[in-house]
């Protein structure tokens, strides 16, 4: 069984991930209608038990974005695994201010951290970002501002860190230029970034459609 962080812990606005649904997804993401196979229940709580937030019939009443090209998900900004029962994410309604509901994890439904969608896909540096590289993975370490015309600059994950007795992540980034013109990048420099602002925001993202 995983060992997930409650959710509790974690600010309300981080996202975590995104979720394929296939009630929701799959037509869509074969590039069909863009219309629903089935409806998902959002509950106040990861509980069968929890009272009903919303029935969701149709994707656009969650809030989502591209995993891939032309692939839709819905943004996760919790998850729980509570000890009796399976685990569950929490989406956030659309046109709802900050409401959100639980979804418990059914057949089919594929998670992505926002950790693997970093890594595998063309990342840049998202306006969350404080323009800083620090020297290790901690705020109050040497750092300096970068400075840098490409908006937004790309960068490429080299390695992550979690310091101890925290829930937070480190990533050690290249920033590059030339990802898109066939010729051999330039990395501009190293350093750590924290994986979130203090605003919650992702300080790195990624491009769903490629160049």
């Amino acid at each position: 069984m995983a060992l997930l962080i409650p959710a509790s812990a974690w600010p309300q606005d981080r996202i975590l991930g995104l979720l394929e649904v296939p009630a929701l997804h799959e037509y869509v993401n074969a590039g069909g209608l863009d219309k629903s196979s089935g409806t998902i229940t959002l509950r106040a709580e990861p509980s069968q038990s929890a009272s009903v937030v919303l029935q969701v019939e149709d994707r656009r009443q969650l809030e989502s974005r591209e995993h891939d090209y032309e692939q839709v998900s819905a943004v996760v900004y919790g998850r729980d695994y509570p000890r009796s029962g399976g685990l569950w994410y929490k989406l956030k309604v659309i046109g709802g201010g900050s409401r959100y509901g639980w979804v418990e994890h059914a057949a089919g439904m594929e998670f992505r951290t926002t950790y693997a969608l970093v890594t595998s896909r063309m990342a840049h540096l998202s306006s969350d970002w404080d323009r800083r590289l620090r020297e290790s993975p901690n705020l109050e370490a040497p750092s300096r501002i970068l400075d840098l015309q490409d908006d937004p600059p790309s960068a490429r994950v080299i390695d992550s860190f979690n310091p101890r007795g925290t829930n937070e992540t480190w990533y050690l980034i290249a920033v590059i230029r030339g990802t898109c013109t066939g010729e051999p990048v330039e990395i501009v420099a190293t350093g750590w970034v924290p994986a979130y602002a203090t605003n919650g925001g992702t300080t790195m993202w990624y491009f769903s459609r490629g160049c």
